[in-house]
């Protein structure tokens, strides 16, 4: 009936640990991945057996997808069908949340549910099941998809769609904002036929606030929700990222997941670049030119098979999207856990060499490779920032060289930060640049 409590992790025998903001006994355990909560699992079925509370053909392990489909209901929300969110609908990235020590960068503008971080279990109203919890408070892993969550969490908002009873994310780090719940199946587990994840081929269209799979390329890009944020360094870094400019992104767009691989451009150009080959590793040899052309390319082919939202196209991200995306709601030099050895690879940890795509950890928003491996074209023309508060930047109407981002895999750290920039003629090629695509409505 509720996400995992933090007491009965600590009858685990595991150290239940701080994740920066006030817990208790009667709140969901945190900071778990999926493996974790699956040992957890084993270890609860082995207990109850031993206690001769379960029978032999019983066990506890994670629901699956199916299971949590059913469980949560075919409403549009675990709530209903209402937005914006009644007041007592979950425990979502609010007011609140903005407020509190673990800041939300990102909430449901006027919703406050009164909580700035995790909620004691069942503070809600349950649903027409009995289940508490479904929407909120911490992700859920699921036991079939790898690393798949369902249901949101107290932290940023990132969209009307993540909200949706329907909607799945995937992330496999260990993380302040996920957890897991129980079920207690009888007999083999049966994989029923879930509904179709949203952003797959099924789904003809991108939709706002949804991930989607690009088809025949396996080339997913997640949704960005609009917000605000600071680019730029504070302190430290160089001079051109300063001044500080408060920027703020107003309409959504998508990001690719990853950066484009070889595999990816091959389909769509027809040849490879790239002097070292691999399908699963990043294109690079490829100039701002090339890549644009890539996203011509692509938009032509997703138009034509109408697969295109009315008024967007692939592109490449600006400079702002670009930094928006990487710091994903963090503020230091590094997104995601801020180690740069758990989320990139750079000159310390690559052996110098382009390592495949997305195995490094994602960010909070779900992107891999953010820092490190290759540089990645930005769409702006390289120029000084304006400071002050802007709204959708472009950049310089002109200029002489293109900007990238990212570091690369022959980089030291410092070349990888979410704030350094780089810059070179639109023509230029090396072998540590390539680039991953942005879906945006058209200038």
């Amino acid at each position: 009936m509720y996400s995992l409590r933090s007491g009965g992790w600590g009858q685990h025998g595991d150290t239940w640990k701080s994740p920066g903001f006030s817990q208790g006994f009667t709140h969901p355990v945190v900071g778990v991945n999926q493996a974790d909560a699956q040992a957890f699992c084993r270890w609860l079925t082995d207990r109850e057996r031993r206690a001769g509370r379960l029978a032999s053909d019983q066990e506890y392990r994670l629901p699956t997808d199916a299971e949590w489909d059913a469980a949560v209901g075919e409403e549009e929300f675990p709530w209903g069908s209402q937005w914006p969110p009644p007041r007592g609908a979950g425990n979502y990235a609010d007011e609140a949340a903005k407020r509190g020590s673990y800041k939300s960068w990102t909430i449901i503008n006027g919703y406050d549910d009164g909580h700035d971080a995790t909620a004691p279990v069942g503070s809600f109203t349950p649903n027409r099941s009995g289940i508490y919890d479904l929407g909120g408070n911490v992700w859920e892993y699921v036991n079939d998809r790898s690393h798949g969550l369902r249901g949101e969490s107290f932290f940023n908002y990132l969209g009307r769609g993540n909200l949706a009873s329907s909607y799945r994310f995937t992330y496999g780090n260990r993380s302040n904002f996920i957890g897991f719940r129980v079920v207690l199946a009888v007999g083999p587990t049966v994989q029923q036929p879930a509904r179709a994840p949203l952003g797959v081929e099924k789904t003809a269209v991108p939709e706002t606030g949804r991930a989607y799979l690009i088809p025949e390329l396996n080339l997913e890009i997640l949704p960005i929700a609009p917000g605000t944020f600071q680019l730029g360094s504070v302190s430290g870094g160089d001079k051109d990222e300063r001044p500080v400019t408060r920027v703020s992104i107003t309409r959504p767009f998508w990001l690719g997941k990853t950066e484009v691989t070889q595999t990816q451009w091959q389909a769509v150009m027809g040849n490879n670049p790239s002097s070292y080959k691999g399908n699963s590793l990043p294109v690079w040899n490829v100039s701002w030119i090339d890549a644009m052309e890539f996203c011509g390319k692509l938009t032509e082919r997703e138009r034509d098979a109408g697969r295109l939202p009315a008024g967007y196209v692939y592109t490449l991200p600006t400079e702002a999207q670009w930094e928006y995306a990487c710091r994903a709601g963090t503020t230091g030099g590094y997104g995601g856990t801020g180690r740069l050895d758990d989320m990139g690879w750079y000159g310390n940890n690559s052996e110098r060499r382009i390592q495949p795509v997305g195995t490094k950890e994602a960010n909070a928003w779900g992107l891999h490779d953010m820092h490190g491996n290759v540089f990645e074209w930005c769409l702006d023309w390289y120029g000084g920032y304006p400071g002050g508060s802007v709204t959708d930047p472009m950049g310089p109407p002109s200029g002489l060289r293109r900007v990238s981002r990212g570091g690369s895999v022959i980089y030291i750290a410092d070349y990888c930060r979410s704030a350094k920039r780089f810059s070179w003629s639109p023509n230029h090629i090396s072998n540590f640049v390539g680039f991953r695509i942005a879906l945006v409505p058209a200038p």
